[in-house]
């Protein structure tokens, strides 16, 4: 699941991969900060920081969980947001 909050990109398009998730965004910012919570309530880890935007429309980044070492956890959320 991926939310959204005010600091989050004006688009997201979500698909699960084997094993991780990708997302798709045309906001004009310069970076995304992809955050990852167990309960909702606390956003302080980061899966990856300082995403730079694609050339053209939008941009796209696949991310695997296992390499950063979270994908055993039962639940899991995802929020992109802008830097």
């Amino acid at each position: 699941m991926i939310l959204r909050a005010q600091t989050t990109a004006d688009v997201i398009v979500y698909g699960s991969t084997p094993g991780g998730f990708c997302f798709s965004d045309s906001s004009p910012v310069e970076s995304h900060r992809v955050a990852y919570s167990l309960d909702m309530t606390d956003w302080s880890s980061t899966l990856d920081s300082g995403i730079p935007v694609d050339t053209g429309d939008t941009t796209t980044r696949a991310f695997n969980l296992a390499s950063a070492g979270i994908d055993t956890e039962p639940r899991m959320f995802f929020r992109v947001e802008m830097e």
